[in-house]
């Protein structure tokens, strides 16, 4: 297993951060693994239970692979999305980042080039997610001839200009007519900043959209629930070493704090409108470590309202930046 690992390991192109193995589950079960662990609308559930059924029949009839565009705001769960997609799929994937091109500079291009080379040789065919894809595969721009960048700065300008249209043609000619055996998963936060022929190479779109109250009330519960089952792990785990660590004090609830109550009223309209998913995920961290930074380690109403408040004018802050 080890020697498998390391081979593995540097076989990979030096641009992936990530990669697993699909798992070939019935229909069923793979929707209830996808939506396990995030939150979409009923139109995006649809779409992923169509996903499913796609692989179902293609694993039986060798169908081709389709490419599939991921849309949203930040925060909203495009990575997550697309990471769910290659899970359920039955078939080896990597994770690469668009902005990981650039820093590489003329590596980017035949970097791009391996990887795509190892989803296209894999028997059953490969899923390379390219996560922040505008940043990589943005639109070709004409070169400029002003002459107010001068000396190093127009050098370093020109050499990013080429890097990214070189890693972008690399992508275009090996994606042009591959048999159906490469699946790309792209994410934006921009489609508009994509290449045309990028956006033609997509056969379907998936657009994340900032949950509604019933989904910032799953959001919340689930994070929450996650939130609690980690430190209650590591505080059991903690007990086998507790002659050599700090055992680590398990969170307690307020008999009179009622935290269905709390989550349903965070999740209203007027409380969390308009935040994505990442920003109620910080809301229930900020709770957490409010608690672990209590002398009694206890979740009141007091310190859930104080945390919660904290957070919110944060995350209202910041978005007034970016206005």
């Amino acid at each position: 297993l080890l020697a498998s690992a390391i081979k593995k390991r540097l076989s990979m192109p030096r641009l992936v951060r990530e990669w697993g193995q699909g798992q070939s589950l019935p229909i069923e079960q793979a929707v209830h693994k996808m939506c396990k662990d995030i939150v979409l609308g009923r139109r995006g559930q649809q779409q992923l239970l169509d996903l499913c059924y796609v692989f179902e029949v293609g694993r039986c009839r060798s169908s081709p692979l389709r490419n599939i565009l991921v849309v949203g705001k930040a925060g909203t769960g495009k990575s997550l999305t697309a990471k769910a997609i290659a899970e359920a799929s039955g078939l080896p994937y990597a994770i690469i980042s668009g902005s990981d091109i650039a820093p590489l500079g003329k590596l980017g291009p035949s970097e791009l080039r391996r990887i795509l080379t190892w989803a296209e040789t894999r028997r059953r065919g490969g899923i390379l997610i390219i996560d922040d894809s505008e940043s990589a595969l943005g639109k070709r721009l004409r070169t400029s001839n002003s002459s107010s960048a001068t000396g190093e700065r127009e050098d370093k300008a020109r050499s990013e200009q080429s890097a990214a249209r070189d890693a972008l043609n690399v992508f275009l000619s090996m994606t042009g007519e591959t048999g159906g055996k490469i699946m790309l998963i792209l994410t934006t936060s921009k489609p508009s900043a994509l290449d045309e022929a990028v956006l033609d190479r997509c056969d379907e779109i998936i657009h994340c959209s900032l949950p509604s109250k019933r989904e910032r009330q799953k959001i919340i519960s689930l994070e929450l629930e996650k939130r609690l089952e980690q430190r209650k792990a590591k505080a059991t785990k903690n007990l086998l070493f507790c002659c050599f660590l700090p055992s680590s004090r398990e969170i307690c609830i307020d008999k009179d704090f009622a935290v269905s109550n709390a989550v349903d009223h965070l999740s209203s309209s007027a409380m969390t409108h308009g935040f994505s998913g990442r920003e109620l995920a910080s809301i229930i961290r900020a709770v957490v470590t409010a608690i672990y930074g209590s002398d009694e380690c206890l979740l009141t109403k007091e310190l859930w309202n104080k945390a919660v408040d904290e957070m919110r004018h944060s995350i209202t802050a910041k978005k007034m930046l970016k206005e």
